[in-house]
């Protein structure tokens, strides 16, 4: 391969070898920091992620390539120090967990990355030098209450998102859950006839951000929406609701 600086990492995928370090050129390519190299002829592959500084240590599980240095961007994203890459495109995932300085040593077990280096903090929580860090980026489900008309209130929700239990929403309001581990949940709203004044749910719209993935659904019947999050991404649930109105017949008398 011939890299015209040093190499600091190497690790090896079927037929592909991962190389980081401080080179720009390597399997008679431009690799900046990190490449892919044919294990049988030292070429470099066409994966090329293209780092803006050192790379100091790989691992790779599965469909991602884990990168530690001391670079500012990776896959064509600011990602410092650390960044996923995904094996076949190079770039960057959504994960990002940003250490705070230079990270020398990677490690993969099970739904977790660990991490060494000279740093203090990760992600703005305290971690000295050392870190387990999920290796599924968090994502954020918000749950919205419309209603028809406007000023409708008192909706309550069941929901197996968090510890938190039952909730209740107004029109216009929302309920966000941040920092989720990715994963199928479901938010049930209870008989909205029992709300104030009585309602039907009429509309249940759940939207996902970025389009990849289970898609996450809403039943009218059930009342549910089952949220398919994938990491990093944000999933918006609609719930719309119409005021059942009574309607009374005159009784005419001749």
């Amino acid at each position: 391969p011939n890299a015209d600086e040093m190499v600091n990492a190497l690790v090896a995928s079927g037929d592909t070898i991962y190389a980081g370090g401080e080179f720009t050129n390597i399997g008679g390519q431009s690799r900046n920091y990190i490449a892919a190299l044919e294990a049988t002829t030292g070429n470099a592959t066409a994966w090329n992620p293209g780092a803006d500084d050192y790379v100091n240590v790989l691992a790779v599980s599965e469909d991602t390539v884990y990168a530690g240095g001391q670079f500012g961007s990776i896959g064509g994203e600011t990602r410092n120090n650390i960044a996923a890459l995904d094996t076949t495109t190079g770039g960057a995932t959504a994960w990002s967990p940003t250490p705070n300085s230079y990270v020398y040593a990677l490690a993969v077990g099970g739904d977790t990355v660990y991490a060494g280096g000279d740093f203090v903090s990760v992600g703005g929580q305290p971690a000295s030098y050392l870190a387990g860090i999920p290796r599924k980026a968090p994502g954020t489900i918000i749950i919205k209450k419309e209603t028809r008309p406007q000023g409708g209130s008192g909706f309550s929700f069941s929901q197996d998102v968090d510890g938190t239990g039952d909730f209740s929403l107004n029109d216009g309001q929302t309920k966000t859950f941040e920092s989720v581990v990715p994963g199928q949940y479901t938010v049930v709203e209870d008989d909205p006839s029992i709300a104030p004044g009585g309602y039907s749910l009429t509309g249940l719209v759940c939207v996902d951000s970025d389009g990849k993935g289970t898609a996450s659904s809403g039943d009218l019947g059930t009342r549910q929406a089952t949220i398919n999050l994938d990491p990093g991404e944000t999933v918006t649930c609609t719930f719309t609701n119409q005021r059942l109105y009574e309607v009374y017949v005159p009784l005419v008398l001749r």
